[in-house]
């Protein structure tokens, strides 16, 4: 205030008006080339040995070391976003780390001694029914189906597979009535199945999903569980993987109250086009 006071005394109103903001220096391209050139050398380069990061106060003294501007922090900032550079994450890494040799392990001794497989490309598919009835306990039904790359195997679940899974659960479910609702593989619009379907009419009727509502389909959320709890997994061979999928699977069968917990309110399996039942004929 009294800087003020003294330069009305001095100079009156006139010289309390302001002048504007001073422009801060700008460096051409040239003169940014020639940082970059340097920056690109990296902080070693410059005498920043402890660790290897351009931070806005380094950068800002190669600016005023080299070219003889001074910039404050967020003017780096704002001039290294304008050419391109940005803000980034600096990882743990040693300063005496060989790059290249990192590179030819990868390339030339990892192959020595990682050991594949016996069954490679081999894999297993998983189908099933999460049931529901009142008053009874849930229940989980799967059927496992091993594919080998072997002549003549076939990659999928056949047919016969999901008849022997159906037939099964009318044996062994309460009542023996079922109301499936299923997704639309190819193979459940089949017409063998259709034939089976209408061949049994008396305890089974058949709803479809709509298309890509996964999210409609409690057995979704049983198969994410199960592959959630197997992330860290690493199979030696395929009946090991087998083996964890049927210990996974069995853990849910025990706990009735995971399979409620997959199953979706009623109002929200109410879909916004009536789904349309399979008849017989």
């Amino acid at each position: 205030m009294e800087k003020w006071r003294r330069t009305w005394r001095e100079g009156g109103a006139e010289a309390l008006r302001s002048k504007g903001p001073h422009r801060r220096p700008r460096l051409d391209q040239a003169a940014f080339a020639r940082l970059e050139a340097d920056l690109n050398r990296g902080p070693a380069a410059h005498g920043y040995a402890d660790d290897q990061r351009w931070t806005l106060g380094r950068v800002a003294a190669l600016i005023r070391r080299l070219l003889g501007i001074d910039y404050t922090l967020p003017g780096v900032s704002l001039l290294l976003r304008r050419n391109g550079w940005s803000v980034q994450v600096a990882g743990s890494r040693a300063i005496e780390r060989d790059d290249h040799a990192v590179q030819v392990w990868k390339d030339q001794v990892w192959p020595q001694v990682r050991v594949h497989g016996g069954e490679h490309g081999a894999r297993i598919s998983v189908a099933g029914m999460v049931c529901y009835r009142p008053g009874e306990r849930s229940r989980l039904i799967y059927r496992l189906h091993h594919y080998r790359r072997r002549k003549g195997e076939r990659a999928a679940f056949t047919l016969n597979e999901y008849k022997s899974m159906l037939n099964g659960a009318h044996q062994h479910l309460p009542g023996g009535k079922i109301v499936l609702i299923w997704d639309n593989l190819n193979i459940h619009h089949s017409a063998a199945m259709r034939a089976f379907i209408d061949a049994h009419a008396d305890w089974l009727s058949v709803f479809y999903l709509p298309a890509y509502a996964p999210e409609l389909n409690p057995a979704e959320s049983v198969w994410s569980l199960m592959k959630r709890s197997m992330a860290n997994f690493l199979a030696t061979d395929l009946d090991h993987l087998t083996r964890m999928i049927k210990h996974r699977l069995k853990v849910i069968q025990h706990h009735p109250g995971v399979i409620d917990g997959a199953s979706l309110p009623p109002a929200s399996l109410s879909p916004p086009h009536p789904l349309s039942p399979i008849k017989p004929g």
